[in-house]
């Protein structure tokens, strides 16, 4: 892709230029490329259809986050800005785009007591708000549920839950954690002890 740099002729010019070319403005900067080749498909799949609407719901999620930042009202998004992420606007479309990930769910010495500890390390491209843990037995009765809690501030991807009921048969259970985004993601992630 070439780009222009002081050509009078092209300044201000955008879209379509003759049959073969295309000049657009990217970053406050012209370029020049060649003119896309048309889409020889006009019908689309479910599934293209399903990420048109998921681009469609994250595009408007972040035009509200992107207003916000230009009348002055507080973001979070913007502490989220890097040299590839550069606006409030690219920041909150790739959180709403990506979902958070839960890594692991470690429960080394779990017995069913009281008080035991499960860690979760789950990671997102912005940032994990919560993790939720629910605890079923062998016959996928609920046993307890509750939010996990970060306690180191220097590993903010590591989640600690403390059991709150006793689990008499172990043999089973199933620890499921549910990590949730500032964009009202969330991923499932379950384990069977």
């Amino acid at each position: 892709m070439s780009k222009v740099v002081n050509n009078p002729f092209l300044l201000g010019l955008q879209g379509m230029f003759g049959n073969a070319m295309v000049v657009k403005k990217v970053r406050g900067k012209y370029q020049l490329a060649n003119r896309p080749s048309p889409s020889r498909s006009r019908t689309t799949s479910a599934e293209q259809e399903a990420v048109k609407a998921k681009f469609l719901k994250a595009t408007k999620y972040a035009k509200v986050h992107a207003k916000r930042a230009e009348e002055g009202k507080p973001t979070e998004y913007t502490e989220g800005i890097t040299a590839n992420k550069h606006s409030v606007y690219l920041v909150a479309m790739s959180d709403k785009l990506n979902p958070p990930v839960i890594e692991s769910v470690e429960a080394p010495d779990y017995t069913g007591a009281v008080g035991e500890a499960i860690e979760i390390i789950a990671t997102d491209d912005f940032k994990v708000t919560g993790v939720k843990v629910i605890i079923t037995d062998g016959n996928d009765a609920q046993l307890e549920s509750g939010e996990a809690v970060q306690e180191d501030e220097e590993s903010p991807d590591t989640w600690t839950y403390k059991t709150t009921s006793a689990n008499s048969n172990v043999d089973g259970t199933v620890i499921t954690a549910i990590a949730r985004d500032k964009a009202k993601n969330k991923t499932t992630f379950e384990k069977e002890i």
